[in-house]
């Protein structure tokens, strides 16, 4: 049984509490105390009161214990004010440097241009796996048969290569925003085109692939739409935008094979006009704050840009590659080339893997989002220990393939496992080509990247007619190549590119 407090511990307990926190602060834990809930007001008691069955010597030991502590808690504040004080007006800074907050207008940016990269890299060039089949089944069009499509389809990455060659003279003469703006508004009539075109011509296979060849043009619109944002963010913030793009755009791929799969009734051209002419139109408005009026100013660019085109000429030597440089980008090449291949390689092979299209496009574009999602261990590892690691890792799975029996489970398995890591190295690329080339070299690199993954996209198609015992050894070759090529590649290239210039 508990026992009754004593007088004297009444009254002792009042006098230590206005004796050690002054008689209003004493008075205002009082109020409080019989104001608040029984489980405030024990710890309160703590403070201010002993419990009813405390005992003299405990009471005795509490107030000690509380003025030692008192005492050392003032006198740490005295000794560490500043240093707190430094702290506090420090943190904010340390976090902005370490995770930058975006803005309204950069979260637009990297918005609007997932969006776009989903339509223009994404939906394009993997539509014709899933729409040929009904193009080649269509009474209407008898020049579209599955003998001529899959040249259409390579149609599509010759674009793309030509598109990139051009590279480096539109980007010379627009701005990213301007290229990104014309080249959504393009896209979307290439749109319109590819669905009007073919049954206005009875499926004519050179209009057609004519068609595709335009719509592969304007897909450049992908690296440079990385350049873009890597532009407008803070450095800190690289990987995890790539990540957010490229997941964003493994997204709309499993939507696309799902939808295709559940819906194989639909017209063909409710599926381009679906996934390829809504993401452009979208991205038009999501990521500029003034697109027709960025549209307005091309004609202007462009006059400016002839008047001035002598000069331009006189100066072209200073932006030519050094040794050096020109050595990282065939080596950065070696990589894009090997992740062209690869990636492309495997969704046109999906068929090959095991019977059902679908389930293995779904299945791949799902391990695409679970790359990109583990690029963000590159901040930790660093990128080139991460790049590195990924192709030897897809080079091992893709090569495993080919002596694994087709149409089993193994094979899908080690397919998705050599996606998932060309999935990782295909974003640190792009993130290489930011950190390892100085800024004013990256017009003469990236078309090279690009020429080099749009060769290897162009065998892509091709590869789709092999078993995938034939092609899956064939990507993992390529990745070896590339990871030699990653281990040999310098970090950064700044200083030594201003070292050849002296």
């Amino acid at each position: 049984m508990a026992s009754h407090p004593t007088n004297w511990q009444k009254s002792f307990w009042p006098k230590m509490l206005a004796f050690r926190l002054g008689p209003a602060r004493a008075t205002s834990i009082a109020r409080a105390s019989r104001h608040s809930s029984p489980q405030v007001r024990s710890r309160l008691r703590l403070l201010g009161s002993a419990p009813w069955h405390c005992s003299e010597d405990l009471a005795t030991g509490s107030f000690v214990g509380l003025s030692l502590w008192s005492r050392k808690a003032k006198s740490r504040n005295r000794l560490s004010g500043k240093t707190r004080k430094t702290r506090l007006i420090s943190r904010p800074a340390v976090e902005a440097a370490d995770g930058e907050e975006l803005t309204l207008d950069q979260l637009r940016v990297l918005l609007g241009v997932a969006v776009l990269l989903c339509g223009a890299s994404g939906c394009f060039h993997t539509l014709p796996v899933f729409i040929d089949m009904k193009l080649a089944a269509d009474p209407a069009l008898p020049g579209l048969t599955a003998e001529t499509l899959p040249w259409s389809a390579t149609a599509i990455f010759a674009g793309w290569l030509v598109g990139s060659i051009s590279l480096k003279q539109a980007l010379e003469t627009f701005s990213k925003a301007q290229f990104l703006a014309a080249s959504s508004v393009l896209l979307c009539l290439s749109t319109l085109a590819t669905v009007t075109l073919p049954h206005l011509t009875g499926g004519n296979i050179v209009v057609f692939s004519a068609v595709r060849f335009v719509t592969g043009l304007l897909f450049a619109t992908g690296p440079v739409g990385n350049l873009y944002v890597q532009d407008c963010l803070p450095s800190s913030r690289r990987n995890q935008a790539m990540a957010f793009i490229n997941t964003a755009y493994s997204i709309m791929a499993v939507l696309m094979a799902t939808t295709c799969g559940m819906f194989q009734s639909w017209d063909w051209r409710v599926d381009a006009m679906l996934w390829c002419g809504l993401p452009p139109l979208l991205a038009f408005f999501i990521a500029f704050n003034k697109p027709f009026t960025l549209l307005s100013s091309i004609p202007s660019t462009l006059r400016s840009k002839g008047e001035s085109s002598e000069s331009s000429k006189s100066s072209e030597s200073e932006f030519s590659m050094s040794p050096s440089i020109f050595k990282a980008a065939l080596q950065l090449g070696v990589c894009f080339l090997a992740c062209g291949v690869g990636s492309y390689g495997l969704s046109y092979s999906a068929g090959k893997l095991s019977e059902n299209l679908y389930t293995n496009s779904v299945l791949l574009n799902s391990a695409d989002i679970l790359g990109y999602i583990t690029v963000l261990g590159a901040d930790f590892l660093g990128r080139k220990t991460f790049q590195t690691g990924s192709y030897v890792l897809a080079a091992f799975s893709l090569l495993l393939c080919g002596i694994l029996e087709p149409g089993s489970w193994s094979i899908v398995a080690c397919a998705m496992g050599g996606r998932i890591c060309l999935n990782v190295a295909f974003t640190t690329i792009y993130v290489a080509l930011a950190e390892v080339f100085p800024e004013r070299s990256q017009k003469n690199v990236l078309p090279i990247c690009q020429i080099a993954a749009r060769l290897g996209g162009i065998l892509a198609p091709l590869s789709g007619t092999l078993p995938a015992a034939v092609s899956c050894p064939a990507f993992g070759s390529a990745c070896l190549a590339a990871a030699l090529a990653t281990v040999t590649m310098p970090d950064r290239l700044q200083e030594k590119q201003e070292a050849e210039r002296q």
